[in-house]
């Protein structure tokens, strides 16, 4: 058996860290709505999109294991491969299979929609395996985050033939500056960039003023955002931001344990700035609303899933 562990099921939905799964969802599924203008395009290319891009996010995720089951073994031994659940041999041809069939599934949706999760996972296989510098591998984060938010933008629009607009670029480019930001910090904590007592502050608050301007990249949306619709996706995104802003500017020195627990402020956040892109397309519709609706309760599920699946 690959999978030695007693409770198989549990090992393997750890090793794809699945309590991070729900961020992955929900830009796919935003990207839905803020393609189609909040019209819904039918549930089987929201079961396909969201299906595609989750099957990426778990090899994406599994394949980072095996490439750091040797550093794993010394620092996190509780990991499944390390731990001894998952064998290594077993892990890579594993992670590669959900990588491709989640590419191959973008595919059935339109040839278009699937080069662009293609290039989501060829980022993200290239981040686990090569890319793993203070510059590149920032960049290749944010690429697969700005690239998966793209691909539910293409997957409805290419799918139902709708032409391309530009303007759909901007909320993915701004997300994927934020995710940049702070997977920047991290080289912090990893060692990667020195620790100082300055860096983090910069990166933090930089961070928290790119989060609380999401709703600026929607603007040239057509049709645009609703005016009620637009100051409630600021209450979210100023709202979330607020906080990585009080974090960015404590008073305490910055530790590794500092660092570690703004990343992981940070990164709850996602799902909340994903939420705030996707209030442009709201309507008096029901689709749009049930798009933000499950980008904030995947932050709760998030939370609870940590619980059982803890990520690292």
């Amino acid at each position: 058996m690959s999978i030695r562990s007693k409770n198989a099921p549990r090992a393997f939905l750890q090793w794809t860290r699945i309590s991070l799964a729900p961020s992955a969802l929900a830009d796919a599924l935003i990207g839905i709505s803020l393609g189609s203008h909040g019209n819904f395009p039918g549930f089987l290319l929201v079961l396909q999109a969201c299906l595609a891009s989750l099957l990426v996010f778990m090899g994406g995720m599994g394949l980072n294991d095996w490439a750091d089951r040797k550093q794993d073994a010394l620092k996190r031994p509780g990991r499944p491969i390390p731990a001894g659940n998952l064998s290594a041999t077993a892990a890579l041809p594993l992670s590669l299979l959900l990588l491709l069939s989640g590419t191959g599934l973008a595919f059935l949706i339109h040839p278009t929609a699937g080069a662009c999760l293609g290039l989501v996972a060829l980022s993200a296989t290239a981040y686990d395996l090569v890319l793993r510098g203070p510059t590149f591998g920032p960049l290749c984060l944010a690429f697969c985050r700005a690239g998966n938010l793209t691909f539910g933008m293409l997957a409805v629009r290419s799918s139902l033939g709708l032409p391309w607009d530009d303007a759909l670029l901007l909320p993915p480019i701004a997300y994927g500056l934020y995710v940049g930001l702070i997977s920047v910090l991290s080289g912090y904590e990893d060692g990667a960039r020195p620790l100082n007592q300055r860096g983090p502050r910069r990166v933090l608050s930089c961070a928290s003023i790119v989060l609380a301007g999401l709703p600026f990249s929607t603007m040239a949306l057509r049709p645009g955002p609703q005016s009620w619709a637009y100051a409630l996706a600021f209450i979210i995104s100023i709202g979330a931001a607020a906080r990585l802003w009080h974090a960015a500017h404590r008073s305490k020195p910055w530790t590794c344990a500092a660092v570690r627990q703004a990343m992981g402020l940070s990164l709850r956040r996602l799902m909340l700035a994903t939420a705030a892109l996707g209030c442009a397309a709201l309507k008096a519709t029901l689709f749009p609303w049930l798009a933000v609706l499950c980008a904030l309760g995947g932050l709760a599920f998030s939370v609870r899933l940590r619980k059982s699946f803890p990520p690292s």
